[in-house]
């Protein structure tokens, strides 16, 4: 499992971060993090997930 997480201010990556370990609990997986100035829609974050089922 591995996820991308846009941000569109880096300001906000504390509040981001913490929904994000909230949401993951203890099963983290990868993460990349991009900066970014617009996103789609006017939305401030956006996080891509790639998953294999086993």
């Amino acid at each position: 499992t591995k996820t991308t997480v846009y941000v569109s201010d880096i300001e906000l990556w504390d509040r981001v971060d913490a929904v994000y370990s909230k949401f993951f609990g203890e099963h983290r997986p990868a993460r990349a993090v991009v900066p970014t100035t617009k996103l789609h829609f006017g939305f401030q974050i956006e996080i891509e997930a790639v998953a294999a089922l086993a």
